[in-house]
């Protein structure tokens, strides 16, 4: 897959806590974002992948799919449970992420083959209707 890495990891820290995020442009107007968050809910140390579509105004749009298959890549990554979400816990663990940036990207290309197999496959021939 073509692309290039911004491999800037930007750590930022608001009242949600350390969030560290790579971004890997991918060309056809789409970016892998790679993202290390606690979240609230599970209290986990989550980090995921998705890709974006990069509008006209370089606003990131990112299709969900809500289990039908469809839609933009989106995936775990890694989760861990540690006893406090640090910069250097977020740190390590999106570090950990960047080194399967390979098989990520890999994972990508499967998911929009796949997204492009599935259109092109006609619709299931009907049958005919019988004249009476």
């Amino acid at each position: 897959m073509k692309g290039t890495a911004t491999m800037n990891m930007r750590l930022t820290k608001d009242r949600s806590g350390w969030t560290a995020i790579t971004e890997f442009e991918l060309g056809n107007a789409q970016v892998l974002l790679l993202r290390t968050c606690r979240n609230s809910a599970s209290g986990r140390l989550n980090t995921t992948a998705t890709v974006h579509e990069i509008t006209g105004t370089r606003s990131l749009v990112h299709r969900m799919d809500f289990g039908t298959g469809g839609g933009d890549f989106s995936a775990l990554v890694f989760a861990s449970k540690p006893a406090r979400c640090t910069e250097s816990i977020v740190r390590i663990q999106h570090e950990q992420a960047l080194q399967q940036l390979d098989a990520i990207k890999r994972d990508v290309c499967e998911h929009y083959a796949r997204l492009e197999a599935s259109a092109a496959k006609p619709d299931a021939p009907q049958p005919e209707q019988q004249l009476a």
